[in-house]
């Protein structure tokens, strides 16, 4: 569902929007106001709120400490306000760190709000002016994409030596549960490899569904007919015994070495 189409079953529209962020907060003709989140994504529905990102142009604003919540016709809008400076240290950190020579034995220096935040200035709708968004973005949509991998991979790792301590204790509990982490961080890996840069686990499985449906061809799982399946399939309890555990986990191991190879490649 489009912006457009939404608002207006909501009862309100794209330039009530836009004049009711002027009335909550200072708008120059400068500044930048995005839609970011799950509509902005495509992926959210008639029961969303609505994400605004009001980007200032005077580096001297003053911003406050939290959202800006209103209502617009049925429509709940939340509008958070940021400084251009702020975008621009941001852009910076993640082209300097995209420069570095490649090593995911090593954590990156962005965390996953500042990933976030960089996904919605990059994926967001600029609603006062389209043109406005080259001002604003200095990166591209490959460099985040190798963010997002790279965060998979590095923590892939982290928790593969647990899994092998789990393993080691026969805690085979904790033993599933990160097995169902690492399962989560190779999802990752293969949404990053088709450049969707959105890094909130809530909606690993939706992107999934929009992978091309090749995909399934390049791993071991002749029973489903489509990457997302064979995932879900995956996730499924084990029986509470250490036989039933180990084979489960190994099973779920070889996916996740499938995933993150065909990933590497792409």
């Amino acid at each position: 569902m489009d912006i457009a189409t939404f608002l207006l079953r909501k009862e309100s529209s794209v330039q009530n929007i836009i004049n009711e962020a002027k009335q909550k907060y200072s708008f120059a003709e400068n500044d930048v106001l995005v839609a970011v989140g799950s509509l902005a994504d495509g992926l959210g529905n008639i029961k969303s709120d609505l994400d605004l990102l009001l980007i200032k142009d005077d580096v001297q604003a003053e911003i406050p400490g939290k959202s800006i919540a209103w209502k617009s016709g049925n429509c709940l809008v939340d509008m958070e306000v940021v400084s251009i400076a702020t975008v621009q240290q941001l852009s910076e950190k993640l082209v300097n760190w995209d420069a570095l020579e490649w090593d995911s034995t090593y954590e990156s220096e962005l965390k996953i709000n500042e990933r976030k935040f960089l996904h919605r200035i990059l994926c967001g709708i600029y609603l006062d002016d389209e043109l406005k968004k080259s001002k604003v973005i200095k990166f591209t949509k490959k460099q985040l994409s190798k963010l997002k991998f790279h965060a998979a991979r590095h923590l892939a790792r982290t928790i593969q030596v647990d899994m092998a301590g789990y393993k080691f204790s026969n805690d085979v509990k904790s033993l599933v549960y990160a097995s169902h982490e690492l399962l989560g961080c190779a999802v990752d890996a293969i949404l990053a490899a088709e450049e969707y840069t959105n890094p909130t686990p809530k909606w690993r499985s939706r992107l999934l569904e929009l992978l091309p449906s090749y995909y399934i061809d390049f791993i071991n799982q002749a029973n489903f007919t489509s990457i997302a399946d064979a995932i879900w399939n995956a996730h499924h309890l084990p029986e509470l015994n250490e036989k039933a555990v180990h084979n489960k986990i190994n099973e779920i191991s070889v996916l996740c070495r499938q995933l993150f190879f065909i990933s590497e490649c792409k």
